[in-house]
């Protein structure tokens, strides 16, 4: 499917270059601007993501104008540009797509419009959570319903809602029923979303060698959400994760974690290059954290200090 996308999105700008820009441009280079944010490339898809927002401005078109804000939002937007903005753009594809009826990116953008703000208490981001559920329901969108809910749970747990500090089920909600779903549905996206939030709930509560399992089961499909801004959260509560625990680390399993510290350090640093005021207090707490593993104080301490 991949493989595929990358097919059709070459073969739609290949047809823009070739006989011009039409409303369906915009689209094509938002999903060349994926394929550069899935290589890595902040700065090129930052750029191509601005050309299709920028042609679907210059059409005025509506029809498209809600698949094209919340992919650029979530695969360029995020790595150049401040994260407070991020909640405004989601908006922007959130009411496009109701004006069209695009069910499938109303889904979508209700479930991201807040996941990143970061002025929004734990209280608040329950209730909104509720209120943007509630419009994806509508939508029938069991998977996108799925993720949204998961999120909202991991709010409740922090609040102290469920009992069990581990878990995100109660009353309400049952994560095992809920990955089953995923799982037939083939929805990796959904579950590695559902591993990271197990990662980050399980570091929270300084659970760091439980989140190891999730951490293991993330990585043969965590190329699902490749690209996108999920990726910072699972570099940052990875590589944690692994840092907490390798003292209580078997020998091979402390080769396979500097590795994947290695790996997940090498991502974070190449974002906070590009976008320092956003990425670099990850990449200095990650470097703090590795020379504290290794027995290097002095260097941890600078790093702490920065």
């Amino acid at each position: 499917e991949t493989s595929l996308f990358g097919l059709v999105v070459l073969k739609q700008v290949g047809l823009t270059l070739k006989y011009g820009n039409s409303p369906e441009s915009a689209l094509a280079f938002i999903g060349y601007s994926m394929l550069l944010s899935g290589f890595g490339d902040v700065k090129g898809a930052f750029e191509f993501g601005r050309l299709g927002i920028r042609i679907n401005d210059k059409f005025n078109d509506l029809q498209w104008r809600g698949a094209v804000h919340v992919l650029y939002t979530l695969f360029s937007h995020v790595w150049t540009e401040p994260w407070d903005t991020l909640h405004d753009w989601f908006t922007t594809s959130i009411e496009a797509s109701l004006r069209t009826g695009n069910l499938l990116y109303l889904a979508h953008s209700c479930f991201y419009v807040n996941l990143w703000n970061p002025e929004m208490d734990l209280a608040t981001h329950v209730q909104e959570s509720s209120r943007m559920i509630a419009m994806i329901e509508n939508t029938k969108y069991k998977e996108s319903l799925a993720t949204a809910q998961l999120v909202r749970q991991y709010y409740r747990n922090l609040l102290g809602e469920i009992e069990d500090r581990s878990s995100l089920s109660d009353e309400s909600f049952n994560e095992e029923n809920m990955l089953h779903d995923l799982e037939l549905a083939k929805y990796n996206s959904g579950i590695a979303i559902y591993y990271i939030y197990k990662m980050k709930l399980l570091f929270t509560y300084e659970s760091y060698k439980e989140a190891l399992v999730y951490i293991d089961k993330a990585y043969p499909i965590i190329g699902a959400l490749s690209g996108s801004a999920f990726m910072e959260e699972f570099a940052l509560y990875t590589f944690l994760n692994l840092a907490y625990s390798y003292p209580q680390l078997s020998a091979s399993e402390r080769r396979k974690a500097k590795a994947r510290m290695r790996k997940e350090l090498g991502r974070v640093r190449k974002w906070a290059k590009h976008a320092p005021d956003t990425f670099r207090q990850h990449e200095v707490l990650m470097k703090a954290e590795w020379a504290r593993i290794f027995g290097r104080e002095d260097e941890a301490g600078y790093y702490y200090d920065l």
